[in-house]
């Protein structure tokens, strides 16, 4: 696909590919568990746990990947691209779904590993889909997108840990 900044054009759809794909339905599913441990934490009593949550690192952890997914808004809207736009939306309530779940009922944290999980998976599934097109934006190299999704994919790892621990 190679550089794609067409910010210049109207919304529009792209051609993503096959791990493209592989890489929206895993980090779906992980915001499907993200919603869902939303939900399950609603019928908890009380209010969101800050000081006395059990969970606070992984609060801590979730709070900043909340806060890229909504950079990662800003930049999907400069792309207009359809697809991206849809799913960055539903990425950032994915994020801040399982931030209150944590807050809310931190002793459930099952739904947050599955989310973390598959979010670790949808980034190596996302190292592959960069070195099959050389994708790029915002004028990034390919390397320095290639080490943003290792990032990022560690990043997620501990916030599993600090769940699993």
């Amino acid at each position: 696909m190679g550089q794609n900044q067409r910010s210049a054009q109207g919304w529009h759809v792209a051609e993503w590919g096959l791990w493209g794909w592989v890489e929206t339905a895993l980090k779906l599913i992980g915001i499907g568990a993200g919603i869902l441990a939303f939900f399950n934490a609603q019928a908890a009593s009380g209010g969101l746990r800050f000081g006395d949550n059990p969970e606070l690192a992984a609060v801590i952890v979730t709070a900043l990947l909340t806060l890229f997914t909504v950079g990662a808004l800003g930049i999907r809207f400069i792309q207009r691209e359809v697809i991206s736009m849809a799913f960055a939306v539903a990425q950032f309530l994915g994020h801040a779904a399982v931030l209150v779940a944590l807050l809310r009922l931190p002793e459930q944290t099952g739904l947050a590993i599955v989310f973390g999980v598959m979010f670790i998976l949808g980034q190596i599934v996302k190292l592959v889909f960069l070195r099959a097109t050389g994708y790029t934006e915002m004028g990034q190299t390919p390397q320095s997108m290639f080490n943003a999704t290792v990032g990022l994919a560690v990043f997620y790892g501990v916030l599993v840990a600090l769940l699993v621990l």
